[in-house]
Formats: C-alpha cells, sequence, structure tokens
C-alpha cells in the first residue's frame, strides 16, 4: 500500500488502501487478470511514482507555492 500511497505518513498509507481497493474492485468487474493488472500497476507506480501519490502531489505543491511567491515579487 505504501508503494501505491507514500512512505512517511499517515495519509500515504491511507491513500494506497484506498487506491488498492478501488482498483482491486473496478479491475475484477472489468478482467478475471485483475491481479496481473494491479500488479502491472505497482510497477508502473513504482517508476513512475517513487515518493508515492501523496508524496508525488506534496513536490508538486511545494513547487507550485515556490513558484507562486517567487513570481509575487
Amino acid at each position: 500500500m505504501t508503494l501505491l500511497g507514500g512512505s512517511g505518513s499517515l495519509w500515504g498509507a491511507t491513500v494506497g488502501v484506498i487506491a488498492f481497493e478501488v482498483l482491486k474492485e473496478w479491475l475484477s468487474s472489468w478482467t478475471e487478470y485483475w491481479y496481473g493488472v494491479l500488479g502491472l500497476v505497482f510497477i508502473l507506480a513504482t517508476i513512475f511514482f517513487p515518493r508515492g501519490i501523496v508524496g508525488e502531489l506534496e513536490q508538486g505543491f511545494a513547487a507550485y507555492q515556490k513558484n507562486r511567491r517567487g513570481g509575487a515579487r
């Protein structure tokens, strides 16, 4: 779950569990090979979101705030 949501915070684990359960339910209704597809999602999340969903959102928000403050001067 921390692979999807991100480690180091309660929100990361919470988002990871929610994302996993939603994906599992959606994929299991879509295909009988949902476990393999979900494994591929975990691999892609590890490659493209190494800090997890929450970590990437935190970094993006911090960059946005930095640019916003820097542009206002």
